[in-house]
Order: structure tokens, then sequence, then C-alpha cells
């Protein structure tokens, strides 16, 4: 470090020694900044000058009219609102001129309202035709932004038209709603009278189907006890049918004794049958008797079962009558919504529960008519059983005359008769169970009129709630005529058409709030127009002044003390320049939050683009410089100074986080319009991060590439066109190996190195023919592939560049091959003696330059052309 700082006294005292240099480095610290200087006040406020952007409106509207805008002409109200607006230069000539001015460049843009523009307006709020078109042309050959500008003023002349046509229709639309305000108020009136009454009406009747309901619940409680007097009816025919039943039971056992008597005691027949004569005529009478009593019984029942059917008939009949009243006054009523609905599913239950009802009226008279089917079997039985007596008497008559004769008959009659008393039996059992089934049956209909009862309670509040409810809508429809209702209509009456109207052309304004607002866009463009002089700075210095450190008054010089010495040079000019930026910024009006922060944050950018430019010129030489003035180029789109990097093509969006300027531009909008959070921090330490990075690669790649910048510096003085400096080599310029095989074994170095010139010769050429062949076919294949997709030219260029860079670092390694073939022939050309001195430099001094005047002794350099160093002359950095 010593001796870089004895490097960079040196050089002070060569600019010291010589005043006419300070002329060079005043202009080299000042040139800069003009840039910065001139551009941001160009650029301050550009669009406080609109008005001087020509746009010509021809107007041709010829107007329309309506039964709800009147008389109307759009175009008309267009262009005097128009020349009250001073934010373009309008100008309002024919249609020739308007087209002849855009063509001349007199005007920027041209916006016709056609003929039938105001027609087509009405049309569209009449429900036809299609929406008015505005024709607007912009002469886009003349400038790039003004096309923009004069669309913007495309826009607002739309907005425009589209205020004054709402204003028109909402004034006249509120004209006619006002004029009409008395006959509204007259048919308010009758209509809330007349819905009054109507609710009246609807309440009343809720309330006489009210009663009705009463009246019915009435009737069902009525019916209960004729069900519970037909039930125990019911009973006691039950229990004369199971009398009936024990009878014949034992007329069927006294015929079957009977007839076996007959048939086993034929010598006692006479005596035994009399005796069962007498006891068949007891029998048979008994049975009667039952089954008169029975009978009896039955017939009553049946005569209450049928008054109570026809009872029940009759309230269903009056159910059905009431359901369809309720359903018509709900349809006469005014009544929606819920309020409705609950009524009308009300009355569904009582619909559905009086076909209930009608099913069971239709069981009760199926039981009244087989209650009577039993009854006419009864009397069908006793019937049969006095015939059987006749029958018997008639027999024991006939017995008494003939009895020998007459016993197969009489034990075929009393087979007939046990048959017929079963039969009869049976019935009384099939009888027996249909009046079970008529009990359970009544037990349901009970049931299902106690349901009844509760729909109906149920019903009749419903009908309460209802009542309250068309009560309260109708107070409320009276009140609409109280002062508050006259209010409302008031209201309408008074209606200000020309208030409204302005209203709905402009409902709405923006309230606009700057974040880090930033005064002027000049300040705005300060970061972008700065960095940029910042690097322009930074590379006029690497242009200026040499890069490369001449040997005078040191005997030895490594390349990191050559690197660090003129690098502290060239920081202390580059300080100077962005102190003269930053200041000049100020002093012209710059917006910023902080002066020191601004002035500092310049210093440190422009050390930071000193060192990423200064390590490409040390490493590659012109090929460095070359690459620094594409990074400037490249980073004007890619570092999104001007428009935001989302606006930019996918390739300079992929380039924005590895460009300088990025974080440079981003740090000093900090400055400009505020701080967050640790942004400032962040873009800082990334940028000096970056230049930390490449200073140190370029010095890595110094050493390295010493060779190639040779080369590459060689080829350019063979030209004679190009002004060059001398590049130090470090050590002797030739490889360890390479002179250690030189020592070893001559020959085979020198075949071996004949071999390498031979193959070299003869693919030489070839190679680099086709190295360019293909870059010229690969670069027009890309250009096709531009101009067929536009979209993706970006990609294309970034393709052809990079292409481009290949091809040229393929031709310069063929190149630097060549030479070190060359270079070899040289080594192998030297005597021992000068190999061994070179052997005994390159170790004892690995990291010094190859010095020529500086005192040392080493002679065997001088033979080598292309590592030799000369001395700068007094003066020159």
């Amino acid at each position: 470090m010593q001796t870089s700082w004895s490097i960079l006294k040196r050089d002070l005292r060569r600019l010291r020694n010589s005043p006419r240099v300070w002329v060079i480095i005043i202009g080299v610290m000042i040139t800069p900044a003009l840039y910065s200087w001139f551009n941001i006040p160009g650029f301050w406020d550009p669009y406080e000058h609109t008005e001087n952007i020509g746009v010509a409106i021809v107007n041709e509207d010829k107007g329309a009219s309506s039964s709800v805008t009147g008389s109307l002409n759009i175009g008309n109200q267009v262009v005097k609102q128009l020349k009250e607006n001073h934010e373009l230069g309008w100008q309002f000539p024919d249609a020739e001129k308007a087209d002849r001015d855009l063509k001349r460049g007199k005007v920027y843009a041209e916006i016709t309202i056609p003929p039938n523009f105001s027609q087509e307006m009405v049309d569209l709020i009449q429900g036809q035709g299609h929406p008015a078109k505005l024709k607007y042309r912009a002469n886009q050959k003349i400038n790039a932004i003004s096309p923009h500008i004069t669309a913007q003023g495309a826009s607002g002349i739309d907005g425009q038209i589209s205020a004054s046509f709402n204003k028109e229709i909402a004034k006249a639309v509120t004209e006619q709603v006002k004029e009409a305000g008395d006959l509204l108020q007259g048919r308010f009136d009758a209509a809330r009278l007349n819905s009054a009454d109507a609710f009246q009406d609807v309440a009343d009747a809720v309330a006489n189907s009210r009663d009705e309901v009463g009246v019915i619940q009435e009737q069902i409680g009525d019916l209960q006890p004729t069900i519970a007097q037909i039930k125990k009816t019911l009973g006691s025919v039950d229990t004369a049918l199971d009398d009936a039943q024990d009878a014949l039971t034992q007329v069927q056992a006294i015929t079957g004794e009977l007839n076996n008597e007959v048939l086993n005691f034929s010598a006692d027949l006479n005596d035994a049958y009399l005796q069962g004569s007498t006891a068949l005529v007891e029998g048979t009478g008994n049975a009667n008797a039952a089954i008169g009593a029975m009978t009896g019984n039955l017939q009553g029942a049946i005569s209450r079962s049928d008054s109570a059917t026809a009872a029940a008939e009759d309230i269903v009949k009056q159910a059905d009558q009431v359901i369809g009243g309720l359903n018509s006054l709900l349809d006469a009523s005014p009544l929606n919504g819920p309020d409705k609905q609950a009524i009308q599913r009300t009355i569904d239950a009582l619909d559905e529960s009086n076909a209930t009802n009608k099913e069971l009226v239709e069981g009760l008279k199926n039981l009244s008519g087989s209650a009577q089917g039993t009854l006419d079997s009864l009397n069908a039985t006793s019937e049969a059983l006095a015939q059987a007596t006749k029958d018997g008497k008639a027999a024991s008559d006939q017995i008494r005359q003939a009895s020998k004769d007459a016993l197969p008959q009489l034990s075929r009659a009393l087979n007939q008769l046990n048959a017929r008393v079963g039969s009869y039996a049976a019935a009384l059992g099939a009888q027996k169970d249909t009046v079970r089934e008529t009990s359970a049956l009544l037990d349901a209909t009970s049931g299902q009129l106690s349901a009844a009862t509760q729909v109906l309670e149920s019903f009749k509040a419903d009908l309460d709630g209802v009542r309250d409810g068309l009560e309260t809508a109708r107070l409320d429809v009276l009140t609409l005529g109280t002062t508050e209702g006259r209010e409302a209509m008031n209201m309408v009456n008074d209606l200000d058409p020309e208030g409204i109207s302005q209203f709905l052309s402009d409902p709405a304004e923006i309230q606009t709030e700057a974040v880090f607002p930033v005064d002027h866009y000049g300040s705005g463009m300060a970061a972008l127009f700065t960095n940029l002089s910042l690097w322009i700075g930074a590379f006029i210095l690497i242009v200026i002044f040499r890069v490369e450190v001449d040997a005078e008054g040191f005997k030895e010089i490594t390349v990191g003390q050559a690197y660090m010495g003129r690098t502290l040079l060239l920081g202390i000019i580059a300080i100077f320049q962005a102190l003269i930026v930053s200041i000049g910024d100020i002093v012209i009006g710059v917006q910023n939050v902080s002066a020191v922060a601004f002035v500092l944050t310049c210093v440190v950018v422009e050390l930071c683009y000193l060192a990423i430019i200064y390590s490409l010129v040390a490493a590659f030489g012109h090929v460095g410089r070359g690459i620094a003035v594409v990074l400037a180029f490249i980073q004007i789109p890619g570092a999104a100074g001007l428009y935001p990097i989302e606006m930019t093509p996918d390739f300079f969006q992929a380039l924005n986080p590895f460009l300088p300027l990025t974080y440079g531009i981003d740090a000093l909008r900090e400055t400009i319009g505020g701080f967050y959070s640790n942004y400032y921090l962040k873009n800082m330490l990334t940028l000096m991060a970056m230049a930390v990075i490449a200073y140190v690669v370029g010095y890595w790649l110094r050493r390295s590439l010493s060779s190639v910048n040779i080369l590459v510096n060689h080829q350019l003085e063979e030209g004679g066109l190009v002004n060059n400096e001398e590049v130090h080599l470090v050590g002797s310029g030739y490889k360890l190996s390479d002179l250690v095989f030189a020592l070893r074994n001559r020959e085979e170095y020198q075949t071996r190195v004949d071999e390498r010139m031979e193959n070299l010769r003869s693919s030489y050429t070839l190679f680099m023919r086709i190295a360019i062949g293909v870059a010229v076919v690969a670069l027009v294949v890309l250009g096709i592939l531009a101009r067929n997709y536009p979209d993706q030219k970006a990609l294309f260029f970034g393709l052809a560049c990079l292409f481009v860079l290949v091809c040229l670092a393929y031709i310069a390694v063929r190149e630097y091959v060549k030479q070190s073939v060359i270079h070899a022939q040289e080594l192998s050309e030297l005597s021992e003696e000068e190999l061994r001195a070179y052997m005994e430099h390159q170790t004892s001094h690995p990291h010094a330059y190859s010095l020529e005047n500086a005192g040392d002794t080493f002679e065997p350099q001088t033979k080598v052309s292309s590592a030799s160093v000369k001395t700068s002359p007094e003066g020159e950095a």
C-alpha cells in the first residue's frame, strides 16, 4: 500500500508541475456535469407548455332533436368548451385545412366530429343505433411523445362530450318530472284513498272469515258426543252378536245330539224325537228372541250413525264454502310478501284437513251399509229359525204317524239345520269384525276432528294477525297524506334541473394525494441524468488518463500496487466531478430532502462507477472501453430511469437487477423524494458490492490477460490509426513451465513448437472464415426473425449481441493461440544463458512488472520486443 501512495504522490507532483494539464483536468471535471445541467432544466416541466401543441378540431355536427333533449348540437357545445380550455393548442379549421396542417406538421393531431354525431347520441338513449364515434388522427412522425399527449386530449374531449350529454339528458328529465309534479300529486292522493278503502274491505272480509271459522269449530265440537254415542251403541251390538253366536252354538250342539239319538236309538225314536223337537222349539224360540233383541239394537245404532254421517257431511260442505271464500278474499287483497304466503299456507292446511274429513264421512256411509247388511242377515236367520221350528213341528206330527219312514228325512233335516246354523254363526262373526272396525274408524275420526279444531284455532290467530297488519297498512297509507308525505311531493316540485344536471355530468372528483411528492418533472428526471453524468465522468477519466502505470522512480512495482495507485489518482478527480455535478444540481433547483445526503450519494456512486469502468479497461483494454459504452446504452432503458421497468421488454427486465445504474438511480431518488425503510441503504450496499466485486475481478483479470491485451494492442498498432498505451507484463512474459522445458530438452521443445505452428498455418484461415461466415448467417437469421416477430425484437437483439461476443471471443482465442505459438518460437531461439537468466528473474520476482529503465541490470528482456516497457515522458500520468 505504501508503494501505491508513492505512485499517487508522484502523479500529483507531475500534475502540479504541468499547469497546462490543469485545463484538461478542469474540463474533465466540468464536462460530465453539463449533461445533467442542460437536460434537467430542459425537462424541468414540459407539461406546462402543452398549450403550444396544436390540435385541429373539425366540427361537422348538424345537431339533432328529441322529446327528451329538445334541440341538441353536441359539436357546438364541445367547440365552445374547448375555446375556454388552454390545456392544448386547440384550433378549429375546416376539414381540408386540418388535413393539410396535420400532414405538414403544423398540428400534431386532428379530431373530427362527424355530421350525425348528435343524432347518434339521441338514438342511443332511445335504444336505437350504436355509440357515436369521434375520428382521431395523429401525425406520429413528428414526435414520439406528442401522439400520447394528443391522445389524452382526445380522451378528455370524449369525457367532456359524455358529461355534456349527461347534463342535457338529466336537465330534460328533471324538468319533465317537475312539470308532472301536480299531476303526480293528484294521482298520488287518489291512489292513497283507494288503497285505504281496499285495505279496509279486506280487513272486514278477514273478520267475517274468522267468525265463520268459529261456527265450524262449534259444529265440530257437537260431533264429538254423537261419535261417542255411536261407539257406545256399537259396543252393545258387539255384545248382542256374542249372545247370538252362543245361541247358535247351542242350536248346533242340540241338532247334533238329536241326530245321534235318531241314528243310535231307533227304538226310542218317537219319545226322544218328541223331546228333541220340544227342546228344538224352545232353543229356536230363545235364538229368535236373542236375534230380535240384537236386531233392534243394531237398527237403533244404524239410525244414529246415519244422523251423525249426515251432520258431518253438512259440516264438510260448509268448510268447503268457507275455504273457497277465504281463497277469494286472499286473491282480492293487496297483501304481498310473507303475510300473504303465511295465510295461503294456513288455508291449504284447512283444505287438506277437510279432504280427510270427507274420507271419514265416506267411511261412515260404508259402515252404515255394512251394518244394514248385518241386520238383513239377522232377519234372514230369524226367519230361517222360524221356518225350521215349523218344519220341526210338522215332522213331529208325521213321526207320530209314520216314524219309520220319516227317520231318514228327519236326519237330513237335522243335518241341514245344523249347516244353516253354522253358516249363520260364521256370518255373525264377520259382522262382529265389521262392528269393531267401525269403532276404530270412529276413534280415528274423533282424533281428526280434534286436530281440525286445533288447526282452525291457529287459523283464527293468523286471521287476527292479518287483520292487524291490514289495519296498520291502512294507517300507513293514510299517513302518506300528512305533512311528511306532502314534503316528499314538494321535493319533487322543487327539483333544480340545472343543479341536478350539473351534478350528473360530473358526479365524482378524484382527490389526488402524492406519496413522496416531487415538485417538478425535472427533479424526477434528475436521478437518471445525474447518474448518466457520473457514469460519463468516470468513463472520460479512463479515456483521458492512462490506465497503465509507468515505473519511473521505482525499482519494482507489482500489479496490485500499480492498480491501486492509479485508482487513487482517478478517485480524487472523480470525487471533484461528483461534487460539481451534485452541487450544480442543487443550485439549479433539483429537489432534495437532504442536500448532504444528495451530495455524498453522488460521490459514492461516482466512485463505484469508476471502480467498475476502471476494472473493465484494466482487464480488457480497448475492449473494456467498448463494454463501458455498451453498458451506458443498455442502462438507459434497462435501469428504469425513464419508464417503469415493467413497461420495458423482457430482455431489459431480465438485465435490470444486474445493472449498476439501477441501484444508483434508486438511491438518488431516495434523497430527492424521501427515504423509506432501508431502501436507500439496500441500494447503496448493493452498488458498492458490485463495485468491489468488479474491482477485485478486474485486478485478477489484469494479471491474467496482460498477454491478450498486448496482442490486441499489437493488432491495433499494425493498423496505424488507433492510439495505444503500452501494457506491462508480469515477469518476463514467458511461462515458467516453458522455460524449464526448453532448458531441459531444447530439441523436443522446438519440435513441438514447429508442429503447433504447422497445424495453425493449415487451419487458421479456414476457421477464421467459418467463424465470420457463421456470425454473418446468424445475424441475418436473427434479423429475419426480428422482422417477423416484432414483439420479440429485444430478445433477438440480445441474442445477436451475445452471438457476436461469442464469435469475437472465438476469434480472439484463435489469434491468441497464434501469437502464443509465435512467442514460443521466439523462446526456442534464445540461448541457454538467456533462458536461465529469464527463469531466475521469473522465480525471484513473480509478481513484478518487467522494467527497462528502473536501474535494473537485467538485460535479456530487451530481446523480447513485445514485453518491453517505454518510460512515460515527464508530465504524463
